[in-house]
């Protein structure tokens, strides 16, 4: 994320590729996968800490949507209809705003 845009820049395909491309290259990788995701850093070209954490957060937030999703499910809570304000990293107060309102939703601030 960039402190003028308040928003980073896709991965592109040529940089997935030399990610995914490590799985065919690297022995211990097509065998076991990333014990630490943080190694690609060193492995790939334009691969830094920003981009390594920004995918972590990417696979996690996945899996807590799966999660959720699966546990409103199992309590039969609603969770369908749902949208969310974008919220945005405020550099000034190292803080996140939130409008605290969802459309369709109960969650206020």
């Amino acid at each position: 994320m960039t402190r003028k845009r308040g928003q980073g820049t896709r991965i592109g395909k040529e940089l997935a590729g030399a990610i995914i491309g490590l799985y065919d290259t690297i022995p211990q990788v097509k065998e076991a996968g990333f014990i630490h995701f943080e190694e690609i850093q060193l492995l790939v070209e334009n691969v830094g800490k920003d981009r390594v954490s920004d995918i972590a957060c990417s696979f996690a937030k996945s899996f807590l949507i799966d999660y959720t999703i699966e546990h409103c499910e199992k309590w039969g809570m609603y969770f369908g209809d749902c949208q969310a304000e974008k919220n945005k990293w405020q550099f000034s107060t190292t803080s996140l705003s939130s409008h605290g309102r969802m459309k369709g939703g109960s969650y206020e601030n």
